[in-house]
């Protein structure tokens, strides 16, 4: 996405998810948009982000997963809101350390794509 600026020149958080692949410590950062103005951040390996990656969508995603500094994390598909009324939907819910995100499949997929991006080129912050 292109860098947003407001009136004083402050850049704005546009994407509701951007990674970041550090490859030498073989870690990604992964950040959440909560406003224009902030964002939390979580930090896995590269071997779980991938895990998470590759199983989020299968059976019921995945729920639980225990991480050093995170607690546990759940990223799965969902295929209805919450109780009682489970209407039906399609999104990609993502719970860690107290925080509930909800994120379009096509998000998820620019999530990715990205992701494999960052891990085939060399980005700016690349050694």
């Amino acid at each position: 996405m292109p860098t947003i600026l407001d009136e004083n020149d402050v850049v704005l958080f546009s994407d509701p998810i951007k990674t970041y692949l550090f490859k030498e410590k073989q870690r990604v950062k992964v950040s959440f948009r909560l406003t224009d103005y902030l964002v939390t951040n979580i930090e896995l390996t590269q071997e779980t982000f991938e895990f998470i990656l590759g199983h989020w969508k299968i059976n019921k995603g995945i729920r639980g997963l225990k991480t050093l500094h995170h607690g546990q994390i759940s990223w799965a598909y969902s295929t209805c809101g919450p109780r009682p009324a489970r209407v039906p939907a399609s999104m990609v819910c993502i719970n860690f350390s107290g925080f509930d995100f909800r994120i379009s499949l096509k998000e998820m997929e620019r999530v990715t794509e990205n992701y494999y991006h960052q891990k085939d080129n060399k980005m700016h912050w690349d050694a």
